[in-house]
């Protein structure tokens, strides 16, 4: 039988586990070391109070994880992972986890909810809309490596110390997703490293 509840009893062993298991075989394969899903809890505020797993014979096999914040005065949660170990695929469970969870979040005033899926994870884009999210933008994300091979000495190249908000904010042309956000670069300030070019 499969019992539904909140996570703020999970210990972070177990949830790194399930973690694992259910991102082991994803579009982008990810694999997570302790100190990794313990600054990915600081980074993306996630409050085990707002966020939900399955169990079953008392061990974990589908979560769900929600960081917290203040957004534009609106208190906002965001779906910082859904996992469902291999084994227990297809139950529905993603859709049974935002059944339970819904309630809490309206009980605690949340404004807002909000999730990034790969455009082609289609099975989960197809069940949160079945939930009843809709699209609101799409992200490019890239990855690679800089191969300099000439620097121009107009410019200074140098590691930022402080964040003048006003300022980095002066550039944008857009809303950074949650896990770029000012909260989330803040929670990481110490191991992330930030150049500016002057």
């Amino acid at each position: 039988m499969t019992t539904l509840r909140t996570l703020e009893n999970i210990s972070t062993k177990e949830l790194l586990e399930t973690f694992n298991s259910s991102f082991s075989d994803y579009i982008i394969p990810s694999y997570l070391t302790k100190e990794q899903l313990e600054d990915k809890i600081q980074s993306d505020s996630i409050k085990l109070e707002f966020s939900v797993g399955a169990f079953e014979n008392n061990q974990l096999i589908a979560f769900i994880l929600h960081g917290y914040d203040i957004i534009d005065n609106l208190k906002t949660v965001y779906n910082a992972g859904t996992g469902v170990i291999p084994a227990k695929r297809g139950n529905k469970l993603t859709s049974k986890l935002y059944e339970y969870v819904l309630p809490i979040l309206y009980k605690n005033n949340i404004n807002k909810i909000l999730l990034e899926v790969i455009t082609t994870n289609e099975t989960a884009i197809k069940i949160y809309k079945n939930i009843g999210f809709k699209i609101i933008r799409e992200f490019n994300c890239f990855k690679g490596s800089l191969n300099l091979t000439n620097t121009n000495s107009e410019y200074e190249i140098s590691k930022l110390e402080e964040y003048d908000w006003q300022k980095l904010n002066s550039f944008w042309d857009l809303k950074p997703s949650w896990q770029n956000s000012v909260t989330a670069v803040e929670k990481l300030k110490k191991s992330n490293i930030s150049i500016g070019i002057y």
